[in-house]
């Protein structure tokens, strides 16, 4: 294996080296000092003419230093880290570096600033990344600028919702620890980078194909052309972005594999004319590569073929013959040696599983249909459908494991979607070719590119009618998508031998008992319970309500505060979905902002909610979202809370102005927006209370011990705001001013309890 593929072995010893130094989060040095000792040992096998053990010593080795490169650059230590300078309540003077491209949104800007120094009264310097975030979409500050601000730096926050996507693991494999907010760009001093440097230049690159594409097309057909060509996806529409998703098609926008090679072939039909050497040629497309690779943002799909294709042409060059799996597995192990945290990147995983999957698969596929080849409808109709399916089949265990949907139509969308793109890309270089040649031909050229690019947006508009189905994934695991990797690959292998053909049929026999045991032992130990789930929103608290193995929960919301995104789509939906909700009888909207009303009731209509209890004072601008927004048709039972609670002795709901108090039997709660002293009222009937406060608390002003003694046992905050009081001794922390039956959710990330019902 070692001598046929080298690339796979170096690629299991990597991987394994990688999650060693996840699993561990240890000082770098514990592994690199064994892997120096190990690489010594095989350097005396390699004097020694051993090479089989050598190898395996240096295998080894490589092992430890990926453990040891991990842990460097993505496990906090060291005393000037800037975790330790996070959560604290001073505010800093900060000198760093941007190192990534701006991040610009609807309405603010994000640079990722590696700091070096830091102070107060005077300078001291430490590593670590911060995130920054400006209020304003700008383009005032750069990759590689030099930036002096103050600010606090904030700890980033674990996942809010429970099981879904977990935002602080997710930036600190980025290498991000703390999160500054500034107020203004006026904050901010900037030392511009040099002019002339290779980001600089690729920027002004970048800047001028836009703009030649923006003169040349329609808005809509530039800013995909945009999304096509270099993966700048900011301009493009809202709903054609959906489309894309919907359709299964949203890797077209992710530059690939395929527009690399494009590209290459388009620079390689522009030199044939002019007779240039294979090794002129090789050095063209090296350049080629690097620069396009810089400007698609170095995207893991980019990265990956640009590498591939890099190797294939050193092939080339050297002639010497390769091996595409050899290829594919040499270049993951090249990007996670640079890279590490790449192993973790959603795009990177699907890139490389579905690249291998064709890799592997479509040789296999050929080589029996070869007496097919000639005719016109294999090679334009069948072949191309079979690739399609391959690479659907290989992601879709990924993307139902990440996304918990996976669209039906996606290998149809495909089939017709995918040749339109290339032939786009095609146009698109012709496109930027003309502009520069001549502008009047660069218009002509654009109005028949913009006829495919409308076509493609028409065709997105008829795969994402919405009457095409998607295939929703309520929970799938890890343990699933590995067997169901193992299992596509036996069946491959098991064309070629009995034997394993007789181990697949035995073990999915074996499999689908195990499976159906399991499922009836469960039913059977499972005991009749409400599941009660408590998790931050934007400006308050969700509470979802349901009976265990039920499909079907009510949802309490409080304080909902609007956002630049839809939060019914990013937020509430997928928490249902992971918790298996697929209706919602009651929703009670305690209190919202204005602008995110819409929010819930688009959340009403998804899940077919039975009834949609608000307070008065929601009333009209319910009735006006409905009206303007919905078009007069909302086919949910609305109703107008009371002013107090009524006797709320036996189990239900009883959604009163300010708040609801839910008895589940064993357990009563009394959700209310803001903490106020009528909160005591509340709980006048002689039931402990759990209480749930969804409007954020500063702890200085409240006596936790007296809401404690007025039947609150347990008190539960979206968020607690810290006092900062200089009366507090020194010796005692802000958190520990906080008794233990206090929960914050923004430290707790949120709150789960089983109420058995008998």
């Amino acid at each position: 294996m070692l001598r046929k593929y080298p690339g796979i072995f170096l690629l299991l010893v990597v991987i394994p080296g990688i999650l060693l130094g996840d699993m561990f989060q240890v000082a770098g040095w514990v592994y690199l000092l064994p892997a120096v000792v190990v690489c010594g040992i095989g350097v005396l096998l390699l004097g020694k003419e051993r090479y089989q053990r050598a190898v395996l010593f240096f295998g080894v080795g490589l092992f430890l230093f990926s453990a040891f490169h991990f842990s460097l650059y993505y496990v906090p230590t060291g005393s000037n880290h800037i975790s330790n300078y996070a959560d604290r309540s001073n505010r800093y003077h900060l000198f760093g570096t941007v190192i990534d491209w701006p991040d610009l949104r609807s309405d603010r800007t994000e640079l990722k600033v590696a700091l070096d120094s830091i102070g107060l009264d005077y300078n001291w310097q430490v590593k670590g990344i911060v995130l920054v975030k400006i209020p304003d979409t700008t383009t005032a500050f750069q990759r590689n600028d030099r930036l002096e601000f103050y600010g606090r730096i904030y700890p980033v926050r674990a996942s809010k919702l429970p099981g879904g996507f977990d935002y602080q693991r997710y930036m600190r494999l980025k290498g991000v620890y703390g999160i500054v907010y500034l107020h203004t760009l006026l904050d901010i001093r900037v030392d511009t980078r040099n002019r002339y440097s290779v980001i600089a230049l690729v920027d002004r690159l970048r800047l001028a194909l836009t703009k030649s594409l923006n003169r040349n097309l329609s808005p809509e057909a530039a800013a995909l052309a945009s999304g096509f060509l270099i993966g700048e996806t900011r301009n493009i529409p809202a709903h054609i972005y959906q489309k894309f998703r919907d359709t299964g098609t949203l890797h077209l926008l992710a530059v690939s594999g395929s527009n690399v090679a494009l590209v290459l072939g388009f620079v390689i039909f522009l030199l044939q004319p002019w007779g240039v050497s294979k090794r002129v040629r090789g050095l063209i497309l090296f350049v080629v590569l690097i620069l396009f690779t810089l400007l698609s943002y170095g995207e893991p799909s980019v990265i990956r073929a640009a590498v591939m294709a890099a190797l294939v042409i050193v092939a080339t060059l050297v002639q010497r013959p390769y091996n595409l799996n050899n290829i594919i597995a040499l270049t993951a192990a090249i990007i996670m040696l640079v890279d590490p945290t790449q192993l973790y990147d959603v795009g990177f995983q699907l890139s490389f599983v579905t690249a291998w999957g064709i890799i592997f698969f479509t040789p296999l596929i050929y080589n029996r249909l070869m007496q097919y080849q000639r005719h016109r409808w294999y090679r334009f109709i069948f072949f191309p459908l079979v690739v399609s399916l391959i690479a659907q089949i290989c992601s879709a265990p990924l993307i139902a494991f990440y996304f918990h949907q996976v669209p039906v139509i996606s290998v149809v969308a495909n089939l017709v979607i995918v040749p339109l793109v290339s032939l786009a890309v095609i146009g698109i270089l012709g496109v930027l070719l003309a502009d520069i040649i001549l502008p009047l031909l660069g218009l002509f050229a654009g109005s028949l590119v913009n006829m495919v690019l409308v076509l493609i947006i028409k065709a997105l508009d008829m795969f994402s009618n919405k009457d095409i189905p998607i295939l929703h994934i309520n929970d799938i695991s890890f343990l699933m998508v590995v067997l169901f990797y193992a299992t596509l690959l036996l069946l491959v292998w098991s064309f070629y031998s009995m034997k394993v053909r007789r181990v697949l049929i035995i073990g999915v026999v074996v499999f689908v008992n195990i499976f159906l045991v399991w499922n009836v032992m469960g039913a059977l130990a499972s005991q009749a319970c409400t599941e009660v789930w408590l998790s931050n929103v934007p400006g308050g608290t969700v509470m979802v309500i349901k009976p265990n193995e039920s499909s079907q929960a009510d949802m309490i919301i409080t304080s909902l505060r609007s956002k630049e995104y839809p939060i019914d789509e990013y937020i509430l939906v997928p928490l249902l979905r992971q918790l298996k909700i697929n209706t919602l009888e009651n929703i009670f909207l305690l209190s919202a902002e204005y602008d995110a009303v819409d929010d819930v009731l688009r959340l009403a209509k998804k899940m077919s909610a039975s009834r949609f209890v608000i307070p008065a004072g929601l009333e009209n601008s319910v009735q006006d979202i409905i009206r303007f927004s919905l078009n007069s048709v909302f086919p949910v039972d609305i109703t107008i809370a009371g002013k107090s609670p009524a006797d709320t002795r036996k189990i239900g709901y009883y959604p009163f102005e300010g708040g609801i108090v839910v008895n589940l039997g064993k357990e009563v709660f009394t959700v209310v927006n803001r903490l106020t002293p009528k909160v005591r009222e509340y709980s006048s009937d002689g039931q402990s209370s759990i209480l749930v406060v969804g409007y954020p608390v500063k702890q200085g002003n409240i006596d936790w011990d007296l809401l404690s003694e007025d039947r609150y046992p347990k008190i539960i905050c979206s968020k607690i705001i810290h006092s900062t009081s200089k009366k507090l001794p020194s010796a005692l922390s802000i958190t520990d001013t906080i008794p233990k039956y206090v929960t914050d959710l923004t430290q707790a990330g949120s709150f789960y309890l089983q109420i058995p019902s008998f």
